[in-house]
């Protein structure tokens, strides 16, 4: 929140931050907010690296026809120049297989309900 006393962060949002131990004042004062500044525009550019570089999920499976009209051009990553596309292997069948057997499970646990006392 911004107000008079200057900038501070609610103790929600600090704990997943990983400065709950850190007093509110301190957080932006000293060389912890510094370094978590620091940390997370480094996160952001990486990531905003790969939105724009990377070919998006049609391109990389234009081969297969995802889609009724899907474009004739191989996928390229934009600085490299090189060709990316998605063939199905024994890695990709294990990554999913993988994926699916954390995520079937989770789909049944309990979760909170979003519009009580709404």
């Amino acid at each position: 929140m911004i107000g008079l006393n200057g900038l501070s962060l609610p103790d929600e949002i600090a704990g997943v931050l990983g400065l709950s131990g850190v007093p509110a004042m301190e957080r932006l004062d000293g060389e912890v907010f510094t370094r978590e500044l620091i940390a997370s525009l480094s996160l952001l550019a990486v990531l905003l690296a790969i939105a724009l570089a990377m070919p998006n999920s049609l391109q990389v499976l234009g081969a297969h026809k995802p889609v009724i009209e899907a474009p004739d051009e191989p996928p390229t990553i934009a600085w490299t120049g090189r060709t990316v596309a998605w063939r199905p292997t024994l890695p990709w069948l294990a990554l999913v297989a993988a994926l699916a057997a954390v995520a079937v499970p989770r789909i049944a646990g309990e979760s909170e309900f979003l519009y009580w006392q709404f």
